[in-house]
């Protein structure tokens, strides 16, 4: 039997999300609400046709057709989509109506506010409902002007101007429909308005019913209506209902003008005296709806409860525009009768949210079918209000727009104000209502209850009963819904208050979900991602708060109640780094942000290293002024003096002169030693060529001299236990051994003109400002380049100057030595770039660090969140205009072409250089050309001295069978390429080969240590290659340096005999969690390595931090110690999410305290991981044989490449698995998920096979990303296509463009296949487009 409107059981509004103006969520909706905000603006500037809106003589009087008399409304900004999150092929979002897409992404976020959409049950029981009027939108304006628009100005042209002949007119044709774009079949279906609901239950997968409704103004609470009847009739579980408005199409607005029904005075005033007419608003919203009893039943957040819908027509009245008070009675009775309540009871309603658009003749139909339906009952009174004073009527969005503003208003307990209403409709005299201009408690009888009117043209009227919820006793507590979204931004929570009790409850409001201004007290708190954890910190630093001067400033949580900036003279100073080694840092969504080109990071040669350093410093100070950060001094380190020039106008041009190209450099060293400058002045005074050049901090000292000397200094200085550590330039800058070249550099800075700045700059050779005088400024330049950078003393000086905050104009390690010098006094040192985090990310912590200390940043312009990072919208309709190459057509006007000879000289001139560029890339690139040399012995070489021992080794898979064992990439068991599987020399062979040579050449003693290994290159076995190895030991009895082509460096130490292992061994404790076997290590592919490197036959972790490993002493070189590699590699795939790939990079030392085990032997080893930040694992290990220990090592260090569980099993498993996701209609999207090069390289070698390499390398680089995700979609999707699963290097993929070729590689049984790619900002999508047979 039919379910009747009595019996109907109450619906849970359990999800919701807008987007209307001023109000791109939900959060903000509300805060809008409560403070009263007018959202209400001029029509933006990319949205407004000048002759439309040119104005007319007279507002009150009728305007022309193609004019309109309003230009103010409701207007969205601009917004994106998350196209590859969502299954939209990136560049179909502008063939689609942005209805459909606004659409789609609020109702993604309702559902995503309801808990996901697991929490909705059943897929094939969730609906779509969506109003959606019949009006035209941007596209179909474009297809509009494609069919129609363009034939008829031809037929215009030609009946005004007979003499156009039919070449003319269709060179018109073609210029008219040039700027329209391409056509694309395809897309057309985009142009179906019912879309709007079925796109939803597509890319969601939801399968219950779903379609559009169109009842004008009424569509949404229709909707709402709809959806209440599919769950009292139980054929859903759950339904989004909603409606959206996305035009403001000049016709649309044309219709409102000729019926002056649009404002002439510019301003909507609902329910007020001086209404005269309404302003057209834009927007989407969406509810999630269930039964009250199902929500209660999976534990359900519910904001309120729907208890009774109701709908009506006016019927056959005097007017299709004029509203009738009696439709509108009916539908109020009938929801109050649905919900089985009486509307004239004095508590029935505390609120009523009403249709009211500001026309004088539909606010007083309302307000009296008002009083009629509730009534005025003596003691009673309620709030009425419109929603749309502030964001003006959304036509089918109108009623879902109030309906979630009652909602809000229920679930929050407050009464919301209506704006521009200081005079009301004395129509509400009659009434129990009245309008408020404040939010205020919602008092009174509960539950509170509200109800919601929508009313369309032509008679069509809806109305909506709201019901606060009251959970039943002892029932289970309500999931927070918002605990499981999905939210990639990173919010800011900043608080201040006068004492720390005050910012306590500003944190406990926080946590309630309450929104908190900051203030301008002195004790502050800034949080950049909000965690629990973090939060949970914040309260922990609040107990401390009392403490004077008592500060914090990690974690991402900073906190003060002595801002820094506040103290009287306090100053900021910008701080420009000089060379630094590993620089990478993170900064080209910066460039971006402020629409520029990211600066080159290559650090290649010096020349490069400089012009680098020196451009990322400028990018970060153009977006620190742009953050509204400004210094009041400069100062920099080495180098970054000249950048800090630059910025302060004291030399001119966007980066220092100086590009080092070709200029002279002494052939010395830097050595960089953990000591005072006292010390390391002491510890060489016996070495007359080496001096100090940089005093850098209380700790580090750096000397500059000839290698032999610093080699020595290295050793004697490690022996009394400091760190030396040699530094990868030389350029002898800040030493006397500059003075014989300094000749180009003085003339450069010369000719370049340096003058006084506007900004003080802080000298690190005469801790002193720059002189004024430009003679006293040239003698500087060469100080600088002569005498040692005094930078200790200069952040002394500078704090003694008042300096309290540093900015590091950089991601290095430059801020460490200001806080090394500084200690405990108070101060801040922040980096503005990182090398681990976005650019963007980095400058968010940089303005929340600055906030905290009494700085007023413009946060809003790092306030960059998901959505805006994701594909735009494009909201504009085309206008029809003319191609460039049509323009003045009709004038006979005629520009000469250019002449022959010019062309033809330009085009040979363009051609000429790109050969001499492809020249001189394949001479870098290229390895280097060596005479052939068997065997792997090293003997004294012509010319090389009697310390030096180069030997030449060839490396080959036919030499050297175990590397069959170390390649990193699985292929076709008979696959023919060698280079396809890229066998690599393991780290730890290139350790053993340098091992052995120095036994063999000095065979009267044996290695005791290995010390500052560093693996600069993958050396690549196939093809066969010959490398040269090279040992030199400076003075008898001391350390070998060995080089191992340009693959490997570090210092070989050798004795008469082993030292015996000393101090405490690594004792691990009880084993905890499961112990890895063999056939999880190997057959599961945890490690790519083949039988020959299998050596470990257990993991176990261990109390305490420990791991531990049982290896097989296997006849590969250097495998055991690549076995404990390999288990440090195991344990981080075990702790670790993401990042899960690793590769030694360097090791401090590993020492020998015996020879080496037998091959067979077993042998233990016990590792101390740790993982100091996301891109890197180290540790300590301990090998023994035995009852002895055989090998200690310390400093093991790999770098983390971008690799999450599903990645790496593309990576151990390519046949097996995909790095794309399958979308939609055959479609695959390859993600753009690589942040440093060397991951992105890894999977290319996964997917690419010899041929597509070699083409891939002749990619310019900044392209390389977008064409190998355009090949990894397109393997994919031809993959999933066959019948029989292929490995990606089976697949050869050519061509260029959007269309690409595939056939077999080694695979003649692949079909040919062409493939269609789509590219977006961050993904390229591939779909199979057909098979053909004469490709």
């Amino acid at each position: 039997m039919p379910v009747t409107e009595a019996e109907r059981e109450p619906v849970a509004v359990v999800g919701m999300a807008v987007m209307l103006p001023g109000a791109p969520d939900l959060d903000t909706y509300w805060h809008n609400l409560r403070t009263g905000y007018d959202a209400i603006t001029d029509v933006p500037a990319d949205r407004r046709d000048p002759h439309f809106h040119a104005g007319v003589p007279d507002p009150t009087a009728t305007p022309p057709p193609d004019r309109t008399y309003c230009h103010r409304g409701g207007f969205l900004a601009p917004f994106t989509i998350d196209a590859a999150g969502l299954g939209i092929v990136p560049n179909a979002v502008d063939t689609v109506e942005p209805d459909q897409l606004l659409s789609l992404r609020v109702a993604a976020a309702a559902v995503a506010d309801a808990g996901g959409a697991r929490a909705l049950g059943d897929r094939n029981r969730v609906g779509v409902i969506l109003g959606r009027g019949g009006y035209i939108g941007p596209r179909m304006v474009g297809l509009e002007h494609r069919v129609r628009t363009v034939r008829t100005v031809l037929r215009v042209l030609a009946e005004l101007s007979p003499g156009l002949g039919a070449a003319e007119l269709e060179v018109v044709r073609a210029a008219l429909l040039e700027p329209l774009g391409p056509v694309r079949p395809e897309s057309m279906i985009n142009l179906v308005p019912n879309l709007a609901a079925s796109r939803i239950a597509n890319r969601l997968d939801l399968r219950g019913p779903a379609y559009t409704v169109d009842a004008a103004c009424a569509s949404s609470l229709l909707a709402v209506d709809q959806a209440v009847g599919e769950l009292a009739a139980n054929r859903c579980d759950a339904v989004l209902a909603g409606g959206v408005y996305h035009g403001h199409d000049d016709t649309f607005w044309a219709v409102f003008s000729q019926l002056r029904a649009l404002s002439p005075s510019q301003r909507i005033r609902p329910l007020s005296a001086t209404a005269d007419g309404l302003l057209i608003g834009e927007g989407a919203g969406v509810v999630v709806l269930r039964r009250l009893a199902d929500a209660q039943r999976d534990g359900n957040r519910v904001y309120a409860v729907i208890r009774g819908v109701g709908s009506a027509s006016d019927g056959r009245t005097q007017s299709l525009f004029n509203p009738d008070t009696a439709g509108q009675r009916t539908a109020l009775l009938r929801a109050w009768s649905a919900a089985g309540l009486d509307p004239t009871a004095p508590d029935a309603v505390g609120m009523v949210e009403a249709h009211s658009t500001g026309t004088p003749v539909g606010d007083a139909a309302e307000l009296t079918a008002l009083a009629e339906v509730f009534g005025a009952p003596p003691g009673a009174c309620a709030v009425i209000g419109s929603v749309k004073s502030m964001i003006g009527h959304t036509m089918p969005a109108a009623g879902i727009a109030g309906l979630v503003k009652a909602v809000l208003a229920i679930h929050h307990g407050v009464l919301l104000p209506t704006l521009h209403c200081a005079d009301p409709n004395p129509l509400l005299e009659r009434t129990r209502f009245h309008t408020i201009d404040t939010a205020k408690p919602w008092e009174g009888v509960e539950p509170r209850r509200a109800a919601v009117n929508a009313f369309g043209f032509g008679g069509i009227n809806a109305h909506v009963v709201l019901e606060q919820h009251v959970p039943p006793r002892r029932a289970a507590p309500a999931r927070v819904a918002g605990a499981v979204r999905v939210d990639t931004s990173e919010p800011v929570l900043r608080l201040a208050a006068d004492d720390p009790a005050e910012l306590t409850r500003l944190l406990d409001a926080v946590e309630r979900g309450e929104r908190v201004a900051p203030t301008g007290g002195r004790f502050r708190l800034g949080l950049v991602g909000p965690t629990e954890r973090r939060i949970s910190l914040a309260r922990r630093l609040l107990t401390r708060a009392g403490r004077p001067g008592w500060s914090w400033g990690t974690g991402d949580v900073w906190f003060t109640g002595t801002p820094l900036l506040r103290e009287p003279g306090a100053k900021t100073a910008f701080v420009y780094p000089g060379l630094e080694a590993g620089f990478a840092p993170k900064v080209d969504d910066i460039a971006a942000l402020l629409g520029e080109t990211a600066p080159s990071t290559d650090t290649a040669t010096v020349a490069r290293h400089v012009a680098a350093v020196a451009d990322v410093g400028m990018l970060l100070h153009r977006a620190l002024t742009a953050l509204g950060v400004r210094p009041d001094g400069v100062a920099g380190h080495s180098i970054g003096e000249w950048t800090a020039a630059v910025a302060s106008d004291t030399r001119a041009g966007a980066r220092p002169v100086i590009g080092l190209d070709g200029f002279p450099m002494p052939e010395v060293d830097y050595l960089a030693l953990g000591c005072s400058i006292d010390d390391a002045t002491a510890g060489i005074a016996d070495e007359p060529h080496v001096v100090v050049s940089h005093d850098n901090a209380p700790r580090q000292t750096v000397l500059c001299g000839p290698r032999a000397a610093l080699g020595r200094l290295a050793t004697r200085f490690r022996a009394a236990g400091v760190i030396a550590r040699p530094l990868p330039f030389a350029t002898g800058f800040h030493t006397p051994m500059m003075r014989p070249y300094l000749a180009p550099y003085l003339t450069a800075i010369a000719e370049a003109g340096t003058r006084p700045g506007a900004l003080p700059v802080w000298s690190a050779t005469t801790v002193d400002r720059y002189p004024d005088d430009p003679a006293a400024l040239l003698a500087l330049a060469e100080d600088f380049l002569v005498r040692p950078v005094r930078f200790r003393e200069l952040v002394e000086r500078m704090y003694a100057e008042g300096y309290r905050v540093f900015v590091h104009m950089g991601a290095g390690q430059l801020g460490s030595f200001v806080a090394d010098t500084l200690g405990d006094r108070p101060h801040l040192v922040i980096n503005a770039a990182s090398a681990t985090r976005p650019g963007i990310a980095q400058l968010r912590r940089l303005t929340t660090a600055l906030w905290v200390h009494g700085a007023h940043p413009d946060e809003s312009v790092v306030d960059v969140s998901p959505a805006r990072s994701g594909v735009p919208v494009r909201v504009s309709a085309p206008v029809l205009t003319v191609a460039e190459s049509a323009r003045g057509l009709l004038d006979r006007r005629a520009v000469p072409a250019a002449p022959g000879g010019v062309a033809a000289e330009l085009s040979a001139l363009v051609a000429e250089t790109e050969g001499a560029v492809r020249a001189v890339v394949a001479a870098t690139t290229a390895p280097p050309a060596v005479a052939a040399v068997t065997g792997t012995g090293t003997g004294a070489a012509a010319g090389a001295g009697p310390d030096a021992r180069v030997g030449r080794t060839r490396v080959s898979v036919r030499d050297m069978p175990y590397l069959r064992g170390h390649r990193f990439f699985r292929q076709r068991p008979d696959w023919p390429d060698e280079s396809d599987y890229r066998p690599v020399v393991p780290a730890t062979t290139l350790v053993e080969w340098a091992r052995q040579a120095a036994e063999r050449e000095w065979p009267a003693e044996v290695v005791i240590a290995v010390r500052d290994i560093r693996f600069t290159r993958w050396l690549v076995a196939a093809p066969a290659r010959e490398v040269e190895i090279r040992l030199e030991r400076a003075v008898a009895g001391g350390s070998i340096s060995v080089r191992i082509g340009e693959f490997a460096t570090m210092s070989v130490e050798v004795a008469a005999s082993y030292p015996r292992a000393t101090g405490s061994p690594l004792e691990p404790g009880p084993v905890v969690g499961q112990v890895l076997t063999p056939s999880t290590i190997y057959g599961g592919r945890q490690m790519f390595h083949g039988p020959r490197f299998q050596g470990l036959t257990g993991i176990a972790s261990h109390d305490g931090g420990l791991a531990s490993g049982r290896v097989t002493v296997l006849p590969a070189p250097g495998a055991v110690l690549d076995n404990v590699g390999q288990l440090l590699g195991c344990w981080l795939q075990t702790r670790a999410d993401r990042r899960v790939l690793a590769f030694p990079v360097r090791v401090a030392a590993i020492t020998f305290h015996g020879p080496p085990p037998p091959v067979g032997a077993e042998v233990d080893c016990v590792v101390r991981p740790r993982v100091p930040d996301d891109t890197a694992v180290e540790m300590d290990a301990e090998v023994r044989h035995g009852d002895r220990v055989w090998a200690r090592i310390t400093g093991w260090h790999d770098i983390r490449l971008d690799c999450d569980h599903a990645d790496h099993a593309v990576y151990a498993f390519p046949r097996d698995n995909a790095l794309s996701r399958p979308l939609a209609d055959g479609w695959w999207s390859a993600q753009d998920r690589w942040t440093t090069v060397a991951s992105r390289d890894v999977f290319a070698g996964v997917y690419l096979n010899a041929p597509e390499r070699a083409e891939y390398a002749e990619v310019p680089p900044r392209e390389r990303r977008t064409w190998l995700l355009g090949r990894i979609a397109a393997k994919d999707a031809v993959r999933d296509l066959l019948p029989d699963r292929l490995f990606p290097a089976q697949i050869r993929v050519t061509g260029d463009g959007d269309r690409l070729l595939v056939r077999g590689h080694h695979t003649p049984s692949l079909p040919r296949l062409r493939v269609e790619l789509a590219r977006g900002a961050a993904a390229v999508s591939a779909r199979v487009e057909r098979t053909t047979g004469d490709v």
